[in-house]
Protein backbone atom coordinates (compact mmCIF):
# COMPACT_ATOMS: atom_id res chain seq x y z
CA UNK A 1 0.00 0.00 0.00
CA UNK A 2 2.61 2.30 1.04
CA UNK A 3 4.87 1.95 -2.43
CA UNK A 4 1.71 2.00 -3.87
CA UNK A 5 1.16 5.70 -2.46
CA UNK A 6 4.28 6.91 -3.44
CA UNK A 7 4.61 5.63 -6.87
CA UNK A 8 1.12 7.86 -7.28
CA UNK A 9 2.18 10.94 -5.30
CA UNK A 10 4.93 10.61 -7.95
CA UNK A 11 3.34 10.15 -11.02
CA UNK A 12 2.85 13.80 -12.54
CA UNK A 13 -0.53 13.53 -14.00
CA UNK A 14 -2.19 11.89 -11.27
CA UNK A 15 -0.25 14.47 -8.64
CA UNK A 16 -2.02 17.64 -10.63
CA UNK A 17 -4.96 15.61 -10.67
CA UNK A 18 -5.11 15.09 -6.50
CA UNK A 19 -4.12 18.66 -6.92
CA UNK A 20 -7.24 19.56 -9.03
CA UNK A 21 -9.63 17.57 -6.65
CA UNK A 22 -8.33 18.84 -3.44
CA UNK A 23 -8.72 22.48 -4.64
CA UNK A 24 -11.53 22.91 -6.90
CA UNK A 25 -14.47 25.07 -5.73
CA UNK A 26 -16.83 22.41 -4.29
CA UNK A 27 -14.03 20.80 -2.10
CA UNK A 28 -12.78 24.43 -0.93
CA UNK A 29 -16.47 25.33 0.19
CA UNK A 30 -17.46 22.05 1.30
CA UNK A 31 -14.27 22.74 3.40
CA UNK A 32 -15.47 25.66 4.32
CA UNK A 33 -18.90 23.77 5.90
CA UNK A 34 -16.22 21.74 7.73
CA UNK A 35 -14.85 24.59 9.07
CA UNK A 36 -18.36 25.26 11.51
CA UNK A 37 -18.22 22.00 12.53
CA UNK A 38 -14.48 22.28 13.28
CA UNK A 39 -15.49 25.79 15.55
CA UNK A 40 -18.80 23.79 17.05
CA UNK A 41 -16.20 20.66 18.23
CA UNK A 42 -13.07 22.78 18.91
CA UNK A 43 -14.77 26.10 20.50
CA UNK A 44 -18.34 26.23 20.82
CA UNK A 45 -18.73 22.86 22.80
CA UNK A 46 -15.80 23.34 25.50
CA UNK A 47 -16.21 27.25 26.06
CA UNK A 48 -19.73 25.62 26.55
CA UNK A 49 -18.36 22.88 29.09
CA UNK A 50 -16.00 25.53 31.00
CA UNK A 51 -18.99 27.96 31.66
CA UNK A 52 -21.85 25.71 32.61
CA UNK A 53 -19.44 22.99 34.25
CA UNK A 54 -19.06 19.86 33.72
CA UNK A 55 -22.60 18.33 35.32
CA UNK A 56 -24.67 20.99 33.50
CA UNK A 57 -22.89 20.94 30.27
CA UNK A 58 -24.30 16.84 30.62
CA UNK A 59 -27.55 17.90 30.18
CA UNK A 60 -27.07 20.39 27.72
CA UNK A 61 -25.76 17.06 26.39
CA UNK A 62 -28.25 14.91 26.63
CA UNK A 63 -31.01 16.50 25.24
CA UNK A 64 -28.61 17.67 22.58
CA UNK A 65 -28.31 13.77 21.52
CA UNK A 66 -31.95 13.58 21.69
CA UNK A 67 -32.68 16.14 19.37
CA UNK A 68 -29.97 15.08 16.77
CA UNK A 69 -30.95 11.77 16.88
CA UNK A 70 -34.98 12.69 16.36
CA UNK A 71 -33.57 14.89 13.47
CA UNK A 72 -32.07 11.66 11.99
CA UNK A 73 -35.30 9.87 11.79
CA UNK A 74 -36.86 13.47 10.37
CA UNK A 75 -34.09 13.60 7.52
CA UNK A 76 -34.97 9.84 6.75
CA UNK A 77 -32.14 9.71 4.56
CA UNK A 78 -33.04 12.07 2.19
CA UNK A 79 -29.86 13.94 2.18
CA UNK A 80 -27.88 10.91 0.55
CA UNK A 81 -30.42 9.55 -1.78
CA UNK A 82 -31.74 13.05 -3.42
CA UNK A 83 -28.39 14.55 -4.06
CA UNK A 84 -27.99 12.62 -7.63
CA UNK A 85 -31.71 13.39 -8.79
CA UNK A 86 -30.73 16.82 -7.41
CA UNK A 87 -27.67 16.98 -9.54
CA UNK A 88 -29.01 15.84 -12.80
CA UNK A 89 -32.49 17.86 -12.57
CA UNK A 90 -33.31 20.50 -14.81
CA UNK A 91 -34.80 24.31 -13.75
CA UNK A 92 -38.39 23.55 -12.11
CA UNK A 93 -37.56 20.22 -11.59
CA UNK A 94 -35.14 20.72 -8.73
CA UNK A 95 -37.74 22.71 -7.28
CA UNK A 96 -40.17 19.89 -6.60
CA UNK A 97 -37.10 17.26 -5.83
CA UNK A 98 -36.74 20.24 -2.73
CA UNK A 99 -40.43 20.50 -1.86
CA UNK A 100 -40.84 16.93 -1.48
CA UNK A 101 -37.99 16.64 0.73
CA UNK A 102 -39.29 19.21 2.69
CA UNK A 103 -42.40 18.48 3.05
CA UNK A 104 -41.52 14.85 3.71
CA UNK A 105 -39.42 15.84 6.65
CA UNK A 106 -42.17 18.50 8.24
CA UNK A 107 -44.62 15.23 7.86
CA UNK A 108 -41.91 12.99 9.76
CA UNK A 109 -41.60 15.90 12.32
CA UNK A 110 -44.91 14.94 13.86
CA UNK A 111 -44.50 11.35 14.91
CA UNK A 112 -41.18 12.13 15.89
CA UNK A 113 -42.13 15.33 18.43
CA UNK A 114 -44.61 12.24 19.43
CA UNK A 115 -41.98 9.93 20.35
CA UNK A 116 -39.68 12.71 21.97
CA UNK A 117 -42.47 13.40 24.81
CA UNK A 118 -43.18 9.91 25.66
CA UNK A 119 -39.56 9.55 25.99
CA UNK A 120 -39.38 12.88 27.90
CA UNK A 121 -42.24 11.47 30.05
CA UNK A 122 -41.03 7.99 30.98
CA UNK A 123 -37.10 8.46 30.66
CA UNK A 124 -35.71 11.56 30.96
CA UNK A 125 -36.51 13.64 34.20
CA UNK A 126 -38.42 16.85 32.91
CA UNK A 127 -38.19 18.57 36.53
CA UNK A 128 -36.51 21.85 35.59
CA UNK A 129 -36.04 21.06 32.16
CA UNK A 130 -39.37 21.31 30.62
CA UNK A 131 -37.97 24.49 28.12
CA UNK A 132 -35.15 22.31 27.24
CA UNK A 133 -37.89 20.02 25.71
CA UNK A 134 -39.53 22.39 24.11
CA UNK A 135 -36.56 23.58 22.50
CA UNK A 136 -35.44 19.80 21.58
CA UNK A 137 -38.66 19.26 19.39
CA UNK A 138 -38.80 23.13 18.05
CA UNK A 139 -35.07 22.10 16.71
CA UNK A 140 -36.80 19.42 14.63
CA UNK A 141 -38.75 21.57 12.26
CA UNK A 142 -35.13 23.68 11.62
CA UNK A 143 -33.91 20.05 10.27
CA UNK A 144 -37.14 19.58 8.39
CA UNK A 145 -36.91 22.96 6.55
CA UNK A 146 -32.64 22.88 6.18
CA UNK A 147 -31.55 23.50 2.78
CA UNK A 148 -27.72 22.08 2.73
CA UNK A 149 -28.65 19.26 0.70
CA UNK A 150 -29.63 21.45 -2.41
CA UNK A 151 -26.11 23.58 -1.47
CA UNK A 152 -24.56 19.90 -2.17
CA UNK A 153 -26.46 18.34 -4.95
CA UNK A 154 -25.58 21.84 -6.99
CA UNK A 155 -22.38 22.49 -6.04
CA UNK A 156 -22.72 25.59 -4.01
CA UNK A 157 -21.35 23.95 -0.72
CA UNK A 158 -18.99 27.54 -0.19
CA UNK A 159 -21.95 29.49 -0.04
CA UNK A 160 -24.20 27.55 2.48
CA UNK A 161 -20.51 26.96 4.35
CA UNK A 162 -19.94 30.59 4.56
CA UNK A 163 -23.01 31.26 6.30
CA UNK A 164 -23.25 28.01 8.87
CA UNK A 165 -19.82 28.96 9.52
CA UNK A 166 -20.72 33.37 10.29
CA UNK A 167 -23.33 32.13 11.93
CA UNK A 168 -21.80 29.38 14.46
CA UNK A 169 -19.21 32.31 15.41
CA UNK A 170 -21.78 34.69 16.19
CA UNK A 171 -23.28 31.86 18.33
CA UNK A 172 -19.83 31.08 19.88
CA UNK A 173 -19.35 34.84 21.13
CA UNK A 174 -23.20 35.31 22.34
CA UNK A 175 -22.45 31.56 24.00
CA UNK A 176 -18.97 33.79 25.46
CA UNK A 177 -21.25 36.73 26.26
CA UNK A 178 -24.24 35.42 28.22
CA UNK A 179 -24.19 31.42 29.76
CA UNK A 180 -21.47 32.42 32.01
CA UNK A 181 -22.63 29.63 35.03
CA UNK A 182 -25.47 26.39 35.29
CA UNK A 183 -28.31 28.67 35.48
CA UNK A 184 -27.92 29.73 32.07
CA UNK A 185 -28.50 26.06 30.63
CA UNK A 186 -31.69 27.47 28.69
CA UNK A 187 -29.80 30.09 27.32
CA UNK A 188 -27.16 28.16 25.59
CA UNK A 189 -29.18 25.61 24.55
CA UNK A 190 -31.82 28.99 23.03
CA UNK A 191 -28.57 30.10 21.47
CA UNK A 192 -27.68 26.95 20.00
CA UNK A 193 -31.14 26.43 18.58
CA UNK A 194 -31.40 30.13 16.94
CA UNK A 195 -28.03 29.45 15.26
CA UNK A 196 -29.72 26.54 13.56
CA UNK A 197 -32.96 28.55 11.96
CA UNK A 198 -30.86 31.38 11.25
CA UNK A 199 -28.61 28.80 8.75
CA UNK A 200 -31.85 27.49 7.48
CA UNK A 201 -33.43 31.06 6.80
CA UNK A 202 -30.48 32.72 5.19
CA UNK A 203 -30.33 29.17 3.31
CA UNK A 204 -33.42 29.49 1.73
CA UNK A 205 -33.50 33.21 1.16
CA UNK A 206 -30.22 32.62 -1.29
CA UNK A 207 -32.11 29.65 -3.08
CA UNK A 208 -35.06 31.65 -4.06
CA UNK A 209 -33.25 35.02 -4.43
CA UNK A 210 -30.49 33.44 -6.65
CA UNK A 211 -31.20 30.38 -8.06
CA UNK A 212 -34.55 30.92 -8.37
CA UNK A 213 -35.81 27.92 -6.66
CA UNK A 214 -39.64 27.54 -4.98
CA UNK A 215 -41.07 25.35 -3.03
CA UNK A 216 -44.63 23.57 -4.28
CA UNK A 217 -47.53 21.42 -2.35
CA UNK A 218 -46.43 17.78 -3.95
CA UNK A 219 -48.97 15.46 -4.29
CA UNK A 220 -49.13 12.89 -2.13
CA UNK A 221 -47.57 9.78 -3.99
CA UNK A 222 -44.84 11.86 -4.75
CA UNK A 223 -44.06 11.89 -1.02
CA UNK A 224 -45.10 8.17 -0.52
CA UNK A 225 -42.46 7.55 -3.19
CA UNK A 226 -39.76 9.98 -1.59
CA UNK A 227 -40.18 8.15 2.06
CA UNK A 228 -39.75 4.95 0.01
CA UNK A 229 -36.73 5.77 -1.80
CA UNK A 230 -35.02 7.00 1.93
CA UNK A 231 -35.90 3.87 3.12
CA UNK A 232 -32.70 2.21 3.53
CA UNK A 233 -30.26 4.80 4.64
CA UNK A 234 -32.67 5.91 6.87
CA UNK A 235 -32.84 3.05 9.18
CA UNK A 236 -28.96 3.02 8.50
CA UNK A 237 -28.26 6.38 9.65
CA UNK A 238 -30.77 5.93 12.93
CA UNK A 239 -28.06 2.75 13.42
CA UNK A 240 -25.19 4.82 12.59
CA UNK A 241 -26.09 7.64 15.01
CA UNK A 242 -25.92 5.62 18.24
CA UNK A 243 -22.47 5.65 17.45
CA UNK A 244 -22.16 9.11 17.50
CA UNK A 245 -24.46 11.59 19.53
CA UNK A 246 -26.81 8.47 20.41
CA UNK A 247 -24.47 6.84 22.07
CA UNK A 248 -24.42 9.84 24.51
CA UNK A 249 -28.11 9.95 25.13
CA UNK A 250 -27.89 5.92 25.84
CA UNK A 251 -25.06 6.70 28.12
CA UNK A 252 -27.05 9.53 30.40
CA UNK A 253 -29.62 6.56 31.25
CA UNK A 254 -26.97 4.93 33.01
CA UNK A 255 -24.64 7.23 34.13
CA UNK A 256 -24.29 10.94 35.84
CA UNK A 257 -24.63 14.20 34.41
CA UNK A 258 -20.81 14.86 34.55
CA UNK A 259 -19.68 11.30 33.33
CA UNK A 260 -22.33 12.03 29.85
CA UNK A 261 -20.70 15.83 29.62
CA UNK A 262 -17.00 14.22 29.30
CA UNK A 263 -17.89 11.83 26.91
CA UNK A 264 -19.49 14.20 25.00
CA UNK A 265 -16.88 16.53 24.83
CA UNK A 266 -14.42 13.26 23.57
CA UNK A 267 -16.55 12.22 21.33
CA UNK A 268 -17.19 15.77 19.73
CA UNK A 269 -13.74 16.54 19.90
CA UNK A 270 -12.57 12.90 18.10
CA UNK A 271 -15.51 13.64 15.39
CA UNK A 272 -14.31 17.17 14.96
CA UNK A 273 -11.22 15.62 13.39
CA UNK A 274 -13.12 13.15 11.05
CA UNK A 275 -14.48 16.44 9.69
CA UNK A 276 -11.44 17.54 8.51
CA UNK A 277 -10.86 14.60 5.99
CA UNK A 278 -14.85 14.65 5.02
CA UNK A 279 -14.94 17.25 2.31
CA UNK A 280 -12.79 15.96 -0.52
CA UNK A 281 -15.10 12.84 -0.56
CA UNK A 282 -18.19 14.57 0.17
CA UNK A 283 -17.67 16.72 -2.82
CA UNK A 284 -16.95 14.06 -5.46
CA UNK A 285 -20.17 11.46 -4.64
CA UNK A 286 -21.61 13.12 -7.91
CA UNK A 287 -18.59 12.37 -10.22
CA UNK A 288 -17.97 9.17 -8.51
CA UNK A 289 -21.63 8.19 -9.45
CA UNK A 290 -20.71 9.22 -12.91
CA UNK A 291 -17.92 7.29 -13.20
CA UNK A 292 -19.33 3.82 -12.31
CA UNK A 293 -21.80 4.86 -15.81
CA UNK A 294 -18.88 5.27 -18.05
CA UNK A 295 -15.98 2.89 -16.59
CA UNK A 296 -15.82 0.45 -13.56
CA UNK A 297 -12.01 0.30 -14.63
CA UNK A 298 -11.54 3.55 -14.12
CA UNK A 299 -14.44 3.97 -11.21
CA UNK A 300 -12.33 1.02 -9.78
CA UNK A 301 -9.07 2.91 -9.54
CA UNK A 302 -9.98 5.93 -8.05
CA UNK A 303 -11.75 4.40 -5.50
CA UNK A 304 -8.28 2.47 -4.24
CA UNK A 305 -6.71 5.63 -4.85
CA UNK A 306 -9.05 8.02 -2.25
CA UNK A 307 -8.58 4.90 0.07
CA UNK A 308 -4.89 4.95 -0.07
CA UNK A 309 -4.70 8.56 0.97
CA UNK A 310 -8.10 9.02 3.06
CA UNK A 311 -6.50 6.32 5.17
CA UNK A 312 -2.83 7.69 5.44
CA UNK A 313 -4.09 10.99 6.22
CA UNK A 314 -6.92 9.83 9.04
CA UNK A 315 -3.78 7.85 10.39
CA UNK A 316 -1.57 10.81 10.84
CA UNK A 317 -3.76 12.43 12.41
CA UNK A 318 -4.57 9.99 14.88
CA UNK A 319 -0.65 10.35 15.59
CA UNK A 320 -0.44 14.00 15.91
CA UNK A 321 -3.54 13.67 18.16
CA UNK A 322 -1.73 11.30 20.68
CA UNK A 323 1.43 13.45 20.33
CA UNK A 324 -1.00 16.46 22.07
CA UNK A 325 -2.23 14.52 24.57
CA UNK A 326 1.13 13.48 26.25
CA UNK A 327 1.97 16.45 26.11
CA UNK A 328 -1.22 17.17 28.33
CA UNK A 329 -1.72 20.36 26.24
CA UNK A 330 -4.06 23.00 28.29
CA UNK A 331 -7.18 22.89 26.25
CA UNK A 332 -9.57 22.98 28.98
CA UNK A 333 -10.79 21.45 31.46
CA UNK A 334 -8.04 21.02 33.41
CA UNK A 335 -9.32 18.95 36.26
CA UNK A 336 -10.76 16.38 34.31
CA UNK A 337 -7.71 16.71 31.69
CA UNK A 338 -6.58 13.37 32.50
CA UNK A 339 -9.21 11.29 31.99
CA UNK A 340 -10.65 13.78 28.85
CA UNK A 341 -7.56 12.17 27.40
CA UNK A 342 -7.57 8.56 27.96
CA UNK A 343 -11.51 9.14 26.20
CA UNK A 344 -10.01 10.48 23.66
CA UNK A 345 -7.11 7.68 22.94
CA UNK A 346 -9.91 5.36 23.85
CA UNK A 347 -12.22 7.19 20.79
CA UNK A 348 -9.29 7.81 18.14
CA UNK A 349 -9.35 4.63 16.25
CA UNK A 350 -12.59 5.80 15.38
CA UNK A 351 -11.60 8.36 13.57
CA UNK A 352 -9.42 5.90 10.64
CA UNK A 353 -12.37 3.73 11.05
CA UNK A 354 -15.30 6.43 10.61
CA UNK A 355 -13.38 8.20 7.33
CA UNK A 356 -12.20 4.29 5.67
CA UNK A 357 -16.38 3.74 6.48
CA UNK A 358 -17.66 7.01 5.03
CA UNK A 359 -15.50 6.37 2.24
CA UNK A 360 -16.40 2.96 1.01
CA UNK A 361 -20.01 3.98 1.33
CA UNK A 362 -20.14 6.91 -0.57
CA UNK A 363 -18.01 5.50 -3.50
CA UNK A 364 -18.88 2.26 -3.73
CA UNK A 365 -22.35 1.24 -1.38
CA UNK A 366 -24.24 4.13 -2.97
CA UNK A 367 -22.85 4.25 -6.41
CA UNK A 368 -23.60 0.09 -6.72
CA UNK A 369 -26.88 0.76 -4.88
CA UNK A 370 -26.62 -2.18 -2.66
CA UNK A 371 -28.47 -0.09 0.34
CA UNK A 372 -29.68 -3.61 1.83
CA UNK A 373 -26.71 -4.61 2.98
CA UNK A 374 -25.69 -1.41 4.89
CA UNK A 375 -29.13 -1.08 6.51
CA UNK A 376 -28.82 -4.19 7.87
CA UNK A 377 -25.44 -4.27 8.62
CA UNK A 378 -25.97 -0.44 10.41
CA UNK A 379 -29.10 -2.15 12.39
CA UNK A 380 -27.46 -5.38 13.52
CA UNK A 381 -24.05 -3.48 14.57
CA UNK A 382 -25.63 -0.79 16.45
CA UNK A 383 -28.41 -3.28 18.35
CA UNK A 384 -25.72 -4.69 19.81
CA UNK A 385 -23.46 -2.17 20.40
CA UNK A 386 -26.16 -0.10 22.05
CA UNK A 387 -26.66 -2.91 24.38
CA UNK A 388 -22.40 -3.14 25.08
CA UNK A 389 -22.68 0.67 25.76
CA UNK A 390 -25.89 0.08 28.36
CA UNK A 391 -23.79 -2.75 30.30
CA UNK A 392 -19.97 -1.46 29.98
CA UNK A 393 -21.55 2.40 30.75
CA UNK A 394 -23.38 0.88 33.82
CA UNK A 395 -20.30 -0.29 35.35
CA UNK A 396 -17.51 1.26 34.00
CA UNK A 397 -19.05 5.02 33.61
CA UNK A 398 -17.86 6.82 30.25
CA UNK A 399 -14.51 4.52 29.88
CA UNK A 400 -17.36 1.67 28.94
CA UNK A 401 -18.89 4.12 26.59
CA UNK A 402 -16.05 4.82 25.14
CA UNK A 403 -14.77 1.10 24.48
CA UNK A 404 -18.00 -0.32 22.44
CA UNK A 405 -18.40 2.67 20.87
CA UNK A 406 -14.58 1.81 19.31
CA UNK A 407 -14.97 -1.53 19.10
CA UNK A 408 -18.55 -1.38 17.36
CA UNK A 409 -16.81 1.16 14.15
CA UNK A 410 -13.91 -1.12 13.71
CA UNK A 411 -15.68 -4.17 13.31
CA UNK A 412 -18.20 -2.19 10.97
CA UNK A 413 -15.03 -1.09 8.84
CA UNK A 414 -13.73 -4.38 7.93
CA UNK A 415 -17.42 -5.99 7.54
CA UNK A 416 -17.83 -2.76 5.00
CA UNK A 417 -14.14 -3.35 3.67
CA UNK A 418 -14.47 -6.28 2.56
CA UNK A 419 -18.19 -6.01 1.65
CA UNK A 420 -16.94 -3.63 -1.14
CA UNK A 421 -13.81 -4.64 -2.60
CA UNK A 422 -15.96 -8.07 -3.51
CA UNK A 423 -18.39 -5.90 -5.30
CA UNK A 424 -15.70 -3.61 -6.87
CA UNK A 425 -14.33 -7.21 -7.89
CA UNK A 426 -17.10 -8.51 -9.33
CA UNK A 427 -18.12 -5.49 -11.09
CA UNK A 428 -14.97 -5.53 -12.88
CA UNK A 429 -15.32 -9.11 -14.35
Amino acid sequence: MIKEFFKLIFKRSTAINIIARLFCKNTVGTYVMQAEKGVFAFVFMPLLANRLGISAFGVFSTFLSLSIIAGVIVDWGLTQTTIKPLAIAKNQAKSYIASAVILTRFLLTIPVVCIILVLCLIVLPMDGHLILVLQTILSLYAVSISPIFVFQSIEKTMEIGSVLLVIRILATLLTYAYVKAPDDLNMAFTIHLCSIYMGAGVGWIILMVKYRLQIYFVSTRKIRGTIIDGYNFAFANIGSSLYGNGSVFLLSLVSSSAQVGLFNLALTFTRGICSVLTPVSQSYLPKISRLYEESIVEARGAVRKALILQTLAACTLVVMVWIVLIYQLPVGFHDNMHELSLLIILLSPTIVSTLISSLLVLFVIIPMRTYHFYRNLIIISSTLSSACLLFLGYFYQSYGAALSIMIGEVIICIIIFNHSMRLIGSKSE
